[in-house]
């Protein structure tokens, strides 16, 4: 668990300003967008938004209705057909389409939920990207900060929710 320590004014700006300015350069940089999501960032009701959201997706493209099997191969650890075959088996899901899952019962999104939890591994902090020294330094810079009042800090850990947590100030 991180020791929060008190952010002054100057560094949550640095934050905001490389957010604001270029998050998706610096997304990209360090892979996420590549990166398939974990079921452990995920409650029961985010999941099934982020389930509907596959569903809304295919329809709107045309695409025949994925299968939960589909679905839970794009998670982080769940690529490997023997782990999928385990989460399917354990929440009696083998072969149905996503969609048909989804309006199963509302308990269904919860169980399935748990038992991708159960196969894979929280996301660690270390495997987060950065924004890092220079990138924020440049920001400051463009806006006008004085690059001898810069200081540069990053902290590792987990949040209360045991989210990894990762951040450059």
């Amino acid at each position: 668990m991180i020791n929060w320590p008190t952010l002054k004014s100057t560094s949550v700006l640095a934050v905001l300003i490389s957010v604001a300015n270029a998050r998706s350069r610096v997304l990209i940089d360090n892979g996420f967008p590549r990166d398939p999501t974990s079921a452990h960032w995920y409650d029961a009701e985010r999941f099934g938004r982020y389930m509907a959201a596959h569903i809304a997706r295919d329809e709107d493209r045309g695409h025949p209705g994925r299968t939960v099997r589909e679905f839970i191969s794009e998670l982080r650890g769940l690529a490997r057909s023997d782990k999928q075959k385990t989460v399917l088996d354990k929440i009696g899901a083998t072969g149905m389409p996503l969609a048909l899952f989804f309006g199963s019962d509302e308990k269904a999104i919860a169980r399935l939920l748990s038992a991708c939890q159960e196969q894979t591994n929280p996301v660690k902090p270390a495997d987060l990207g950065l924004l890092g020294k220079d990138h924020l330094l440049r920001d400051c810079l463009v806006v006008g900060g004085a690059e001898e009042s810069f200081r540069y800090s990053k902290l590792l850990g987990t949040t209360p929710a045991g989210l990894p947590i990762r951040l450059s100030c």
